[in-house]
C-alpha cells in the first residue's frame, strides 16, 4: 500500500512494537514481507496456519497470536487493516482498528473501525496520538 514503508519506519525509529496478523500462509506471508525494504522492522507475525489459530477472520485468533508474540496486551494494539471481516476480528480481539478499506470493498462496511482513512499515507503520528 502507499505510504507503509513511510508509516511502518516511522512507527519503528518510535520503538513502537511491530507485528503482521495475516489470513495469509506462512510461506506466502514471508514471500510477500521479503519483498519490502521495512521487513526487518517487525518483531512478531502471525498467519492463518500458525499453531494456535484455528479460525480465520472474522475470528480475532490471528491478531491475539501477534499481539501475544509481541508480549502485548491486546486492548493495547492498533490495527491496520484493509477489509471489513478484518476490522471485525481486530474488534473481536479487543483492539483498536483504523480501517483503510481496499478499493476492491468499496460500498462495504467498515462502521466498527475507529478510523477509516483512504489511505496509509494520510496516516500521521500526530492522529495516532504520538
Amino acid at each position: 500500500m502507499p505510504g507503509a514503508a513511510h508509516l511502518v519506519e516511522a512507527l519503528h525509529r518510535r520503538g513502537i512494537p511491530l507485528a503482521i496478523g495475516t489470513s495469509s500462509t506462512r510461506e506466502l506471508a514471508e514471500l510477500k514481507l521479503s519483498a519490502q525494504p521495512f521487513a526487518a522492522c517487525f518483531q512478531a507475525m502471525a498467519c492463518s496456519d500458525d499453531p494456535g489459530v484455528t479460525a480465520a477472520k472474522p475470528a480475532p485468533d490471528v491478531f491475539l497470536l501477534a499481539a501475544e508474540r509481541l508480549g502485548a496486551d491486546p486492548k493495547s494494539c492498533l490495527v491496520f487493516e484493509d477489509t471489513p471481516k478484518g476490522v471485525a476480528a481486530a474488534r473481536a480481539a479487543g483492539m483498536q482498528v483504523v480501517a483503510i478499506p481496499d478499493p476492491r470493498m468499496a460500498g462495504r462496511d467498515f462502521e466498527h473501525a475507529q478510523l477509516v482513512l483512504h489511505s496509509l499515507e494520510q496516516v500521521t503520528l500526530q492522529i495516532l496520538g504520538l
